[in-house]
């Protein structure tokens, strides 16, 4: 009766905690990260009789919680790759439309500026219509200075989510570590068996992380979870978390860095190591759109102002000044990092004529070895060239740029290099007044009336091209003064036809049809049959209010493929960025779509071992409670035996 009595007690404590497991099951059905939880049962250990061995009932062994490993790590990494490229995609779209929009882009701004442009070419010596071209410059001024501002406002934004997301981090992994050492206070205490609520906790925590970072997880034997991010940066270890900062990047540039504290206190700059998650997911948009955009934007910027400025200058106004420079030009910006240990230092301009190999790009230069060795590493595709610096200082010509190396440097310093990045910021319009377009062509040419051959002559272009051996400063006096070809017939020749010239009576030069001829900084041609004593003169074209040469030279650059190895004009440039940058969206979107899909599909697999089924869990209910009745029937037989017992022997 004593084993009846105890077999009965301990299934009617086995059904209660049955049903105070299936109750928490239930009562935690919404609750996040929750695993569903079930009481594990053994037989006690049976009775030796005489005749033989008889059960004495069963017991809880543990409360197990429904958890696999495997599912969890690929929920992990599902997370981790969902929200990278959720917020990836959230970013660029935000380019890619601001770029792309006729409302917001840059195209439909520099097609009215070129039209307005062909306006004056129509008619150089109207005021309204130079007007026009003078709105419409500002306006495209403008929509440069707007796209910029509206792509510093997005790097705000990711510096923001940066900063919010280490801030995060740090939560999640303090409280990860604590729960490391609550769980192993806690386990102790309870003789090994698990804390469910406390672990399934801690993997909600673990996951929360996985949504800002990759993540692995490796179990200690204690049952601390060590959890680290990146090529093995440690974010907890046992009870101890480790903190990250978000901190201006030394280089200078406008992004925020990822730092870790070392146990010595040194920040160590981790932001190359860190992936997936939404962290690295704005870090990645910063690198691979937004600053290509900001790039793309700001080489055409440059590229608009030079050569537009190059060929402005070759013109001459309404009032016979020559054209000055009709945009501001931005300069390269340069940095030394501010952690570098050295004293080197470096300088960067624009190469002479060197605008067709001007890249969007930045750079970062890094000395090797605190001597003559450099490396120059292109961010936009990490294109390294190797340099040894012959001498101090010692300039080197790349990508359209003239770098100079100051000596100094100590192994390791690094500098910043960049070409383009804020030139879309610094355009402006200096041409304020509509007289002050340089419309005309600043030189003319007349054939001289008694001229007896056909020689004719071109209309006269000034040299740009500083290189030039017959380039003259526009300062030089001789700049634009009037001269006369002369032709002449040498020993040699065959009158009348003419086979030399001179020029304002000066030295006598061979006569080739077609080839150039300069002189006062002055380009010509005269071609066909000249005889001797036939003239041309060329002069500066003051009062050549209806001369249209320059503006419509200026129109032509629309179409001029200048830029990007000469393979690429204004709007082709732009759209090479809309392009580079809607690529990245789309694919983004695509792989957006395939991690959904991932995510789904292994939350589902999670649900499935882990989850709490209503319907299934009302009939554990119904079952044990069935149990626990009649658990309660074995002791009201043990202990009408019992009485039964009593009875007889009074």
């Amino acid at each position: 009766m004593a084993g009846l009595l105890n077999i009965g007690t301990s299934s009617l404590l086995l059904a209660q905690k049955q049903l105070k497991t299936v109750g928490h099951n239930i009562t935690n059905v919404n609750t996040e990260g929750y695993s569903r939880q079930r009481v594990e049962q053994e037989t006690n250990i049976p009775e030796f009789l005489g005749s033989g061995v008889i059960g004495t009932g069963a017991h809880s062994a543990t409360t197990a919680r429904m958890f696999d490993q495997f599912v969890t790590n690929q929920l992990r990494s599902a997370t981790s790759g969902y929200n990278q490229f959720d917020t990836y995609l959230s970013f660029a779209k935000q380019v890619d439309g601001l770029l792309a929009d006729e409302s917001t882009g840059l195209s439909p701004s520099m097609q009215q500026f070129f039209d307005s442009l062909q306006g004056v070419t129509d008619d150089p010596s109207s005021l309204p219509a130079r007007e026009v071209l003078i709105n419409d410059s500002n306006a495209l001024v403008e929509r440069f200075q707007n796209l910029y501002s509206r792509l510093d406002e997005l790097q705000g934004g990711a510096n923001l989510e940066i900063s919010g997301t280490v801030d995060e981090l740090n939560g999640f992994s303090k409280a990860v570590a604590d729960l490391n050492a609550e769980i192993l206070k806690t386990e102790v205490l309870s003789s090994g068996q698990p804390v469910n609520d406390l672990r399934d906790r801690r993997d909600e925590l673990v996951r929360k992380i996985s949504e800002k970072v990759n993540v692995t997880v490796i179990e200690q034997d204690s049952g601390s979870l060590n959890v680290f991010m990146g090529n093995g940066q440690a974010l907890v270890v046992d009870s101890y978390a480790t903190q990250l900062a978000a901190q201006k990047d030394t280089l200078g540039t406008q992004q925020l860095k990822v730092a870790i504290q070392s146990p010595t206190g040194v920040a160590i700059d981790i932001t190359k190591d860190i992936k997936g998650g939404s962290l690295g997911g704005t870090l990645n948009f910063v690198s691979e759109v937004l600053q290509p955009a900001k790039n793309y934007l700001g080489l055409t910027a440059i590229g608009l102002a030079q050569t537009f400025n190059e060929q402005h200058r070759l013109g001459l106004d309404l009032n016979d000044n020559l054209g000055q420079n009709y945009f501001n030009e931005s300069a390269i910006s340069f940095n030394s990092d501010s952690e570098n240990k050295g004293t080197g230092s470096i300088s960067a301009v624009y190469t002479v004529n060197g605008l067709a190999d001007i890249q969007p790009s930045d750079y970062t230069l890094r000395s090797v070895d605190g001597g003559a060795n450099y490396v120059l590493t292109r961010q936009s595709d990490n294109l390294q060239t190797n340099i040894t610096a012959g001498g101090s200082p010692f300039t080197l010509s790349v990508d359209g740029m003239d770098i100079t190396i100051n000596a100094g440097a100590v192994a390791g310093d690094e500098f910043l290099i960049q070409p383009v990045n804020y030139a879309a910021r610094e355009i402006d319009l200096l041409v304020k007044d509509a007289s002050e377009v340089a419309a005309a062509g600043a030189a003319r040419s007349f054939i001289d009336n008694n001229n007896f051959g056909q020689g004719e002559i071109t209309p006269p272009i000034l040299i740009a091209d500083t290189t030039d051996p017959n380039y003259l400063a526009p300062t030089d006096p001789n700049y634009l003064q009037p001269f006369n070809i002369v032709f002449t017939v040498s020993g040699a020749g065959v009158a009348p036809v003419a086979d030399q010239y001179s020029i304002n009576g000066g030295a006598v030069q061979p006569y080739t049809s077609g080839t150039d001829i300069d002189f006062n900084g002055v380009r010509v041609q005269i071609s066909k049959e000249v005889y001797s004593g036939d003239s041309f003169r060329v002069e500066r074209n003051n009062g050549g209010v209806s001369d249209s040469r320059n503006a419509l030279a200026l129109s032509r650059l629309q179409s001029t493929k200048l830029l990007m190895s000469n393979d690429a004009d204004y709007q082709s440039l732009y759209a090479k960025g809309i392009s580079l940058v809607g690529g990245r969206t789309h694919s983004a979107d695509i792989n957006y779509e395939a991690q959904r899909v991932v995510l789904d599909e292994t939350s589902a697999k999670r649900e499935e071992v882990s989850g709490v089924n209503l319907d299934e869990e009302a009939a554990k209910l119904l079952s044990f409670q069935q149990v626990y009745q009649a658990s309660a029937q074995i002791i009201t037989a043990s202990n009408t035996i019992f009485q039964s017992l009593l009875n007889a022997v009074q």
